[in-house]
């Protein structure tokens, strides 16, 4: 029964590994294995890749030309295959895709660092643009540097890999908006809400540092992400079952997120120390530095997560990010009235104890833990890197496994 519903999946299947991924996407577990007298999903998976005949049809991985054929379009003028025309051989083509390797990687260098300049560029434009203009048209400009930043995040998200293979979600984008733009000028507005005097500019003297440490971060967010995705890659290789994959997936999971977490955490000590030696003393505050920290945390996790096919839960926890701090904005506002006052007073002095950057560092590291252990358990799956191999989004295939597997 299972090799007439998954004879498609089990023919175009490069290894076992990959019918017990398929396999796993639909729910089949060891117990449902056991039913077919295996002890786990991938013996189970290893009989079906025996007995079900490879498709070699056109565009097949047997085919003639197709994708792992010998001297196919994907190998030209690779080692035991004859070089194609236009292409060098021998040690002068070497020479030529290592040159052409390396311009690659100066390229994808050169775009990662594109947000970081924006924002310094617009940290060092903006005092000066915002000084010659009075009332809504002293905004214009940030309107301006935010619209070329988006441009230029847009541009290192779409290629890459950061690149979601579904594509990004029109909510996970405003969440992401609204977490930046608190980062920028929420702990303004929300200073001034519970009493404080209103400042002389739009937004603080550190949110010029602390975004461009973020936007510098995307450099390091793609090259941990990478090297997630190609040590999984090579572990998918080599296990000889989904719980060894899933065990050494998730030593690399962590190194990753540990990884920028480093990296994240050296850029917002530059750019505090860069803050205190161009301002005058005024450093970034502690309180902020560590809600930037969270930040990064939070949405590096929810775009690794997309770009493995799980853009749903990042979403998720961008949105109830977003939801904690537009509460801390809410009871700040409201604190003041006669009527409300009395309830809210405790929570507003719990604000203001906090400060705005401990609100921002509150609400993102908390949604930035819980989408840890939620990636944790979801990226030790086969399935998702599947997806990330170019195989689609994570999902069940067209045909569902019949629920008589489960009774």
């Amino acid at each position: 029964m299972l090799i007439d519903r998954y004879r498609r999946l089990c023919g175009r299947a490069v290894d076992p590994l990959e019918i017990a991924a398929g396999l796993e996407a639909v729910g089949v577990t060891d117990r449902v294995a056991a039913r077919f007298r295996h002890r786990d999903v991938f013996s189970l998976a290893e009989e079906l890749h025996a007995r079900v005949p490879r498709d070699d049809g056109p565009g097949g991985a047997g085919a003639p030309g197709g994708a792992g054929a010998p001297g196919g379009a994907d190998v030209p003028g690779g080692a035991g295959g004859p070089a194609v025309a236009g292409v060098p051989g021998g040690a002068d083509g070497r020479g030529a895709r290592a040159g052409g390797r390396v311009l690659r990687g100066c390229r994808a260098a050169g775009r990662y660092l594109l947000p970081g300049a924006a924002c310094a560029g617009a940290a060092v434009v903006l005092p000066g643009a915002v000084a010659v203009g009075h009332g809504p048209r002293a905004l214009l400009p940030y309107a301006a540097a935010t619209v070329v930043i988006a441009a230029a995040l847009a541009l290192c998200l779409r290629r890459g890999p950061l690149r979601s293979p579904g594509g990004g979600q029109a909510g996970g984008a405003l969440c992401t908006g609204w977490l930046l733009g608190f980062a920028v000028a929420g702990g303004d507005l929300l200073a001034v809400l519970l009493g404080a005097p209103r400042p002389a500019r739009p937004f603080s003297s550190a949110a010029p540092a602390v975004l461009t440490a973020l936007a510098l971060a995307v450099g390091p967010a793609a090259l941990s992400a990478r090297r997630f995705a190609t040590r999984a890659a090579a572990q998918l290789g080599r296990s000889r079952g989904l719980e060894e994959f899933a065990a050494g997936v998730r030593p690399l999971f962590a190194a990753a997120t540990a990884a920028f977490g480093l990296a994240l955490a050296a850029l917002l000590a530059a750019a505090h120390l860069l803050a205190a030696h161009l301002l005058a003393g005024r450093s970034v505050p502690p309180g902020v530095l560590a809600g930037a920290a969270a930040l990064g945390l939070l949405l590096f996790l929810a775009r690794l997560l997309a770009v493995h096919g799980f853009p749903g839960a990042g979403a998720a926890a961008c949105a109830a990010a977003c939801a904690a701090e537009a509460g801390a904005l809410a009871v700040a506002g409201l604190h003041r009235l006669p009527a409300a006052e009395p309830r809210l007073r405790p929570v507003a002095e719990f604000l203001h104890d906090l400060g705005p950057g401990g609100v921002q560092a509150a609400a993102c590291g908390s949604a930035a833990l819980a989408l840890a252990a939620g990636a944790c358990r979801v990226l030790a799956r086969a399935s998702a890197h599947r997806a990330a191999a170019g195989a689609g989004p994570a999902g069940p295939p067209a045909s569902p496994l019949p629920k008589e597997l489960f009774t």
